[in-house]
Parts: C-alpha cells; sequence; structure tokens
C-alpha cells in the first residue's frame, strides 16, 4: 500500500506542475494581450496624428484657394481684380 501512497502522491506532484505550467501561460496571455492592447492604443494615436494632419493639409488647401478675403460674405465666388496698363483703372 505504501507504493499506492508514493505514486498517487507523484501523481498529485505532477498535477500541481502541470497547474502552475498552466497559471505560467496564462499569465504569459495576459502580458502577450496587455501589449496587444498597448499596441492598439499607439496605431489609435497614429491614426488620431494621421487625422489631424490631413485636417492641416485641408486647411493649407484652402488657404491657398481663397488667397484672398471674400469683398462680401454674401457672394461665393471670389472676384479678381486685373490690372490694366491704362494706370491700373479696371476696364468694363
Amino acid at each position: 500500500m505504501q507504493v499506492d501512497a508514493t505514486k498517487v502522491q507523484v501523481d498529485a506532484t505532477k498535477v500541481q506542475v502541470d497547474a502552475t505550467k498552466v497559471q505560467v501561460d496564462a499569465t504569459k496571455v495576459r502580458g502577450d494581450a496587455t501589449k496587444v492592447q498597448g499596441d492598439a492604443t499607439k496605431v489609435q494615436g497614429d491614426a488620431t496624428k494621421v487625422r489631424g494632419d490631413a485636417t492641416k493639409v485641408q486647411g493649407d488647401a484652402t488657404r491657398k484657394l481663397f488667397l484672398y478675403p471674400m469683398p462680401n460674405a454674401q457672394c461665393p465666388i471670389p472676384i479678381v481684380l486685373i490690372e490694366t496698363p491704362n494706370q491700373g483703372h479696371l476696364k468694363n
């Protein structure tokens, strides 16, 4: 009977070692999940930066499109003044 008890004790120790291994694996998976979450947060930050850069580019393009202020807020078409050789007067 002592041999059977020793075998049971060895089996219990093996189960305990396996449980410890599972716990270590779970900790590793949790660490990997935290890293993935960190990477996702970084990607989200990069996307926010790209969105900010796109907004800046759009603003720059708008400023280049409308170099001169509108003479009247009601007028959606910019008025281009053309200087003529006759002393700078506008022609009709």
